[in-house]
């Protein structure tokens, strides 16, 4: 989403920072993030312009293995592929699209 490891502007930092932490408790890493309204239908206009053909070419796993992105085993024979991420990719879509049109907010949190 925003070609960096671990930084990014928003909205296409949403999954790894941004919004509110919910509390101190570390779920995984970190707190639990509230996201807004807003922030949920900003999120989902710049991920609803993402389709395959974008998505599978920034699908780099050298760039993933050299930045230690989950999961750690980008250079196995069996890594997964970019197909098989961006069904993940469009579950997030969607959810995020109804999210949208119901004006919820979301929480995230990584474990």
């Amino acid at each position: 989403m925003t070609s960096t490891p671990w930084e990014g502007t928003e909205p296409h930092c949403y999954l790894l920072s941004g919004g509110e932490p919910i509390g101190e408790v570390d779920v995984g890493w970190g707190p639990a993030r509230a996201l807004s309204s807003k922030e949920v239908q900003e999120f989902e206009k710049v991920v609803s312009e993402i389709g395959k053909d974008e998505f599978v070419s920034r699908f780099d796993k050298t760039k993933f293995s050299e930045n230690s992105i989950y999961p750690d085993r980008w250079d196995r024979e069996n890594a997964p592929t970019a197909e098989e991420y961006f069904k993940f990719f469009e579950v997030l879509k969607d959810f995020l699209k109804q999210a949208s049109d119901h004006n919820s907010g979301a929480v995230v949190w990584k474990d």
